[in-house]
C-alpha cells in the first residue's frame, strides 16, 4: 500500500503507466485506492495486464471520473463484457478525458461490447478526440454499430481501427461514416482485409474532412477539384520526365 500513499499525496507525477503487472489479492484496489485522492494524475496507462479476476477492472473504471482523467489506455487488458460495460459507463461520466484506447481487447467485438462501446459514444458528455480500437476483433457488424454511434459526433477527430479484418463490407460503412461526419481527420485502417478501392474512397473521404475547400464547396465539387489537380499534377511529372530523358 506505500505506492498508493505516495501517489495519494503526489504533487508531480501527472501520468501512471502499469505494464506487465500481476496483481495479488486485493493489490490493484489497495493501489487505486490512494491514486483515487491524488489531483495530479491525469493519464493512466494499462498495459498487457490481466484485469478479468478480482474486480480489478472494475476498481479501475470507478477511478475514471474520481480522478478526472484526460487519457485513459487500457491494451491487452481481458475485459470481459461486464466489466466493459462498466469502463464504459464511468466513461460517460467523465468529459474531462480526450484520448481512449481499447486496443486488444477481444470482447469489444461482440455484439454485447459493441453495444455497450457505442452507447456511451453517443452520450452528450463524452468529449473524445481520439479513439483506439485496433485488434478488438471487430468484424462488419461492429463497424456498421460504430458507425452509426459517431455520426452526429463532432469531438471525435482520430481513430485507429487497424488490425480488425472487417472487409470490403465494413468498410461500406466507414465510407458511409466519412460522407455524414466531416470532423474526423485521421482513421487508420491498416491490416482490414480492404481492397484498394475502398481504401481509396476512404482516402477520398479524409482528404475531404482535412480541406479547407468543404468549407466553400459540396464534397462533389471539392473531390472534383482534388481530381482535377493530380491530373495536372502528374501531366507536369510526365513532361518533366520527357524532358531530362
Amino acid at each position: 500500500g506505500w505506492l498508493g500513499s505516495a501517489l495519494a499525496r503526489n504533487q508531480s507525477v501527472q501520468k501512471l503507466c502499469l505494464r506487465n503487472c500481476q496483481f495479488i489479492d486485493s493489490g490493484l484496489t489497495v493501489l487505486f485506492l490512494g491514486m483515487q485522492h491524488s489531483t495530479k494524475i491525469r493519464e493512466l496507462y494499462i498495459l498487457q495486464c490481466d484485469l478479468s479476476a478480482g474486480g480489478n477492472a472494475d476498481v479501475v473504471a470507478a477511478s475514471i471520473p474520481l480522478m478526472k482523467l484526460t487519457s485513459l489506455c487500457l491494451i491487452d487488458t481481458r475485459l470481459g463484457i461486464n466489466s466493459l460495460r462498466f469502463v464504459c459507463d464511468n466513461i460517460a461520466k467523465t468529459p474531462s478525458l480526450i484520448q481512449l484506447n481499447l486496443s486488444i481487447n477481444k470482447k469489444i467485438g461482440m455484439p454485447a461490447g459493441m453495444k455497450a462501446l457505442a452507447n456511451m459514444l453517443v452520450s452528450s458528455k463524452v468529449k473524445l478526440t481520439t479513439l483506439s480500437l485496433s485488434s478488438c476483433s471487430l468484424d462488419a457488424s461492429c463497424i456498421k454499430m460504430l458507425a452509426n454511434s459517431l455520426v452526429d459526433n463532432t469531438t471525435l477527430t482520430s481513430i485507429n481501427l487497424s488490425g480488425n479484418r472487417f472487409g470490403v463490407e465494413g468498410a461500406s460503412y466507414v465510407k458511409r461514416l466519412l460522407e455524414k461526419n466531416n470532423s474526423i481527420k485521421e482513421l487508420q485502417v491498416k491490416g482490414c482485409n480492404i481492397d484498394s478501392k475502398r481504401e481509396k474512397a476512404i482516402a477520398d473521404g479524409l482528404r475531404y474532412n482535412n480541406s479547407l475547400l468543404k468549407s466553400i464547396f459540396s464534397k462533389g465539387t471539392s473531390m472534383a477539384i482534388f481530381d482535377a489537380v493530380e491530373k495536372f499534377e502528374k501531366l507536369g511529372a510526365d513532361a518533366a520526365s520527357v524532358a531530362r530523358g
